[in-house]
């Protein structure tokens, strides 16, 4: 079974996001397209379906 999860900006909030290849580690990691975040050119990943985010 596999399990959606809506993944959001850590900074904006917005769901405007892209998936932005893997990191070392093999994480799927995540970039924000929404043009007014203030750290849209960062990466980031989903630690877990919580919410937490790096």
């Amino acid at each position: 079974m596999r399990h959606s999860v809506d993944v959001q900006c850590p900074h904006c909030q917005s769901t405007s996001i892209s998936k932005a290849g893997k990191s070392p580690k093999g994480q799927q990691r995540y970039l924000c397209t929404n043009s007014e975040c203030p750290k849209k050119h960062s990466y980031f990943i989903m630690l877990s379906v919580l919410g937490k985010m790096e």
